[in-house]
Parts: C-alpha cells; structure tokens; sequence
C-alpha cells in the first residue's frame, strides 16, 4: 500500500509543479523557473533511507534555495531598476512638453 504522506506529497508536487510552469509560461520570472525543478525534487527522498543519501539531498536542497533567494532579489533589482527608469522616462517627457509650451508662448 502506497505510504499515506508519500501520496500527499506527490499529489502538491504535481499540482505545484504545473502551476509554476504556467506561471513561468505567462510572466518568464527566474525564481519560478527554479520551482519547476526545486518541488519534484522533494520527491527524491523517497528512494532511499541511507544516511549520506539524504545528505546529499539535504544538500541539494540548500542549494535550490540559495538559488531561489538569489533569482528573487535579482528580479526585485531588476523590477525596481525598470520602475526607476519608466520613471526617470515620465520626468523627461514632462520636462520637454513643458519646455514646449513655453517656446509656443
């Protein structure tokens, strides 16, 4: 019989899993592309009881979460970076339509 938990967390990989790809699908962010691999990958620990292996899943784990932390505060970078720039776009044509007005007076 199949381990009650075990199929709990396959039914939320799977379920997670599609959901970030559409996601990733519609709005192309780094750390969603890092969740399609990062939740199957919390499958892996039930393939083995061995101490060095769950270490090196353990691992692996840290691993995909530096990863997210990192594609996370690149994008927030990135996304500000934009907002400041749209910005910096918005005073200059305010400043040149306003420069227009007065060369029409």
């Amino acid at each position: 019989m199949i381990n009650m938990v075990f199929l709990m967390h396959l039914i939320f990989a799977i379920v997670a899993t599609a959901f970030f790809i559409w996601q990733f699908a519609t709005n192309k962010m780094p750390y969603q592309l890092v969740l399609i691999f990062w939740i199957p990958s919390t499958l892996l620990k039930y393939l083995s009881d061995k101490p060095s292996y769950l270490i090196k899943i353990g691992i692996l784990e840290i691993v995909f979460l530096l990863f997210f932390i990192v594609c996370v505060i690149i994008g927030k970078l990135k996304k500000s970076k934009k907002a400041e720039n749209k910005i910096m776009q918005i005073n200059a044509e305010a400043l040149s339509s306003e420069s227009g007005l007065d060369n029409e007076e």
